[in-house]
């Protein structure tokens, strides 16, 4: 028996940098993430390294990274919600990638993904990762899934509950499902292999 696992690291911090950054402290997750919703698919060109990449974090190190956007300005000058949307993407991007990595380990691809935790609040990234990875998104309507883990096997712990299974079963789980849409999952794929692109461009293959 053995476990296959792949990072991205600290997505919640960077969004959160990245919205104090940009809007000068004054947009809370919330209306950042509206923002981000009102902006087109593939955020008109604007491309987000700020850490989630193509592979595991532990393996990452330290890379250049920042925002990519088409100049000259005069013809497009990238609003707020544009940037926050191509950072939102890009956290989609890099499950993909790492999905994609553990396929080449386990021979295996998921048939659905189960989403927790701060970043999970966030409306594009769940819509996002549903097209990306063309599969049922199922994410959770308390996102401090970490705490509901650690209270399923504090029961286990004390006998309230004979396995972890058990344990999350008496918690009664809810879920929202979001699903692809084939035509933006048809329209990601290009946005997601040319932020590959730009990421192998500021990072030469080794």
């Amino acid at each position: 028996m053995y476990t296959v696992e792949a990072n991205l690291g600290d997505c919640g911090h960077a969004f959160d940098w990245l919205t104090r950054t940009v809007s000068g402290g004054r947009l809370s997750f919330r209306k950042a993430d509206h923002l981000a919703e009102q902006a087109a698919p593939g955020g008109d060109g604007v491309l987000a390294f700020l850490g989630p990449g193509p592979m595991s974090a532990p393996n990452a190190g330290l890379r250049m990274g920042g925002i990519f956007m088409p100049t000259p300005l005069t013809f497009q000058e990238p609003k707020p919600g544009q940037i926050f949307r191509s950072y939102l993407e890009s956290v989609a991007y890099s499950i993909k990638a790492n999905l994609d990595n553990i396929f080449e380990v386990t021979g295996r691809r998921a048939s659905s993904l189960c989403l927790g935790g701060s970043m999970s609040k966030s409306d594009v990234v769940t819509g996002a990762l549903a097209d990306v990875l063309e599969i049922p998104v199922f994410r959770s309507r308390d996102s401090q899934v970490s705490a509901m883990g650690a209270a399923a096997a504090t029961w286990v712990s004390a006998g309230e509950a004979a396995s972890l299974e058990e344990g999350v079963t008496m918690q009664e789980p809810n879920f929202d499902e979001f699903l692809p849409e084939p035509l933006r999952s048809a329209e990601y794929l290009d946005h997601y292999h040319r932020w590959l692109d730009m990421f192998h461009t500021l990072t030469p293959r080794e």
